[in-house]
């Protein structure tokens, strides 16, 4: 159950990070040598205007991984609260 919760977290951060690269490949010229004056603070600044939201997951596969979470803290109570045989 651990496995499958970190397996699904991790597929959801590489896609997350593939769009976001993918949008900054898009809005980011390519810098030629010598033209573009390097200019730290303003690469420091925060770019306005960019609205990307992590895609979105069907409602079968949250209800899945609802039960699945509620079937993990059920277990780990059971695991703590209930008294030895």
């Amino acid at each position: 159950m651990a496995f499958t919760t970190a397996a699904y977290l991790a597929v959801l951060l590489a896609i997350r990070i593939r769009h976001k690269l993918a949008e900054i490949r898009r809005e980011k010229p390519t810098p030629i040598i010598d033209v573009y004056p390097y200019d730290a603070t303003a690469s420091a600044k925060r770019q306005t205007g960019i609205r990307w939201h992590p895609p979105a997951v069907p409602l079968q596969v949250r209800l899945v991984l609802i039960a699945i979470a509620a079937a993990g803290a059920i277990l780990l109570m059971a695991a703590v609260w209930l008294p030895p045989r």
